[in-house]
């Protein structure tokens, strides 16, 4: 994975943040439990504010940003660590039909359980 932070003031002279991810994951697809490759291609920017009364209301907030507070040293790890996060598929999966055909076939061999029953069943009679 690669990142780049950078720094500088936006047009209205507000100190802001712009962190771009790049980066490959080996994720599990949640249809059929395979792996599945994911290159991922983010990026955000974030207006520092010196503290809570500074934060615009939510109706007045811009969508392209998001806006943290400075009041103290930011933690650089955790800020990527929060953007890869919800970077993420929240249910990766497979966009090809081979997906669902692995998963059914992986349904076909295996033996229900009921089988054995209906076997026992015939027998009493």
């Amino acid at each position: 994975m690669h990142y780049k932070l950078s720094g500088r003031r936006d047009m209205e002279g507000q100190p802001q943040l712009e962190l771009q991810i790049n980066g490959h994951f080996n994720l599990v697809c949640q249809r059929c439990l395979g792996a599945l490759a994911f290159d991922l291609d983010a990026a955000a920017v974030f207006i520092l504010v010196p503290d809570e009364s500074r934060m615009p209301q939510p109706e007045d907030e811009r969508d392209d940003v998001e806006y943290i507070v400075a009041d103290a040293p930011i933690d650089v790890r955790a800020l990527i660590e929060d953007e890869v996060l919800l970077s993420l598929p929240l249910a990766p999966a497979h966009e090809n039909v081979n997906c669902n055909d692995a998963l059914s076939a992986a349904k076909e061999q295996k033996e229900s359980p009921f089988k054995v029953l209906q076997g026992l069943k015939l027998n009493k009679d």
